[in-house]
């Protein structure tokens, strides 16, 4: 299922996959009490202000508070920053099977480098669109899907991608 290009007339996009054919768990798993982060690397092709990145909701089994963080990313040492930037939604039953969209204040991505987000929730659980390749055949080649988890382990998943959209302020 393709879940949509990015069309902004006030907006470029800089990396998107919108390919979705599976679902990535984001939040608190209520039964077993442990919470699921995840993220996404990308590298950008244009350089400027970052307006806004945008998640697919598959699935919204408890609405909540879902937090987003911006970070620079080193894909040879799969090392991240500091977040740069964070914003954050409620995340509401009607905002299932739809793009969520989180605002980005005061923050700029340089071209040709990498950066990633990281979706966190301490009280939602939400079904993220995701695209399942293969390691022959990866659903975006220049960035990875990440799994954090609260002990502090982290994982990376080159053969997946979050269905995401990043895009930036047009000059």
């Amino acid at each position: 299922m393709d879940t949509g290009k990015l069309q902004y007339l006030h907006a470029v996009s800089v990396a998107e996959q919108t390919h979705n054919n599976t679902t990535s768990w984001v939040g608190l798993f209520p039964i077993q009490a442990f919470e699921i982060s995840k993220g996404q690397t990308f590298e950008t092709h244009t350089e400027g202000d970052l307006e806004s990145i945008e998640v697919f909701s598959n699935l919204i089994t408890k609405p909540g508070h879902l937090e987003l963080s911006i970070h620079q990313f080193d894909p040879l040492e799969k090392k991240w920053s500091d977040a740069i930037g964070t914003t954050s939604v409620e995340v509401k039953k009607s905002d299932e099977g739809s793009w969520m969209k989180f605002n980005v204040p005061s923050c700029h991505l340089v071209k040709g480098k990498h950066y990633g987000f990281k979706l966190v929730s301490h009280d939602c659980l939400i079904g993220i669109g995701e695209a399942m390749g293969s390691s022959s055949n990866p659903p975006l080649t220049n960035g990875q899907e990440w799994k954090f988890s609260v002990n502090g382990q982290h994982t990376s998943f080159s053969y997946c991608s979050l269905a995401f959209k990043v895009a930036l302020k047009a000059a």
